[in-house]
């Protein structure tokens, strides 16, 4: 019979000493950790609404419409969604948060052809039409089209009299302004396309 000398058996395993194979099992946790988040990174989802600019290597390759989509983890490939497929609105001349409404005179303000001060407030709506175009070719596509806008209906104004631009003129103005509005967009290449813009009362 043989006997075992458990004091022996200890006294070989060093204090400190791990596990056999528990530095395999670490690496093989840490590995398989890494490939999760690698998977996770490479898909992604874009929304009914939205648009999304693949930039490979930060250059745009691309864009997806909505599904899910697969691309090269980063910083291989990234994503930049927009929502392109909604109607958005700003407004000229005023700030609307809620049911609270806030003028802004400067915006507001202009002078006619006859040198009266009329107050215009005036509601854009838009929707991007092309998202590289809107991502890249102007740095803040939203103010560049309120700035667009607000100086649009100064030059049309400015070139009505107060009469006429208070009375049977502003559906004439609105167009008029809505084809200056086109033509800056188109120039600049903004990605924006205007669908309607109206005078408040």
């Amino acid at each position: 019979m043989d006997v075992i000398d458990i004091n022996t058996r200890n006294a070989r395993r060093k204090v400190g000493d791990l596990p056999p194979g528990l530095f395999r099992k670490i690496i093989f946790g840490l590995l398989g950790v890494f490939v999760l988040i690698v998977a996770y990174s490479c898909f992604y989802t874009v929304q009914e609404q939205e648009r999304a600019a693949v930039l490979t290597f930060g250059k745009y390759t691309g864009e997806t419409r909505a599904g899910l989509h697969f691309k090269w983890p980063y910083p291989i490939q990234q994503v930049v969604k927009v929502p392109a497929e909604l109607t958005q609105q700003i407004t000229i001349g005023y700030r609307q948060n809620g049911s609270d409404i806030s003028p802004v005179d400067e915006e507001a303000l202009m002078i006619t052809g006859d040198e009266n001060i009329v107050s215009a407030d005036a509601v854009v709506q838009w929707k991007i039409s092309n998202v590289r175009d809107y991502l890249y070719n102007v740095d803040n596509p939203e103010q560049f089209l309120r700035n667009a806008a607000s100086a649009s209906i100064r030059s049309v104004i400015g070139s009505e009299k107060l009469d006429y631009a208070i009375t049977d003129g502003k559906t004439d103005i609105q167009d008029k302004v809505r084809a200056k509005l086109l033509e800056l967009q188109d120039t600049y290449q903004t990605g924006i396309q205007i669908i309607d813009i109206k005078f408040q009362d």
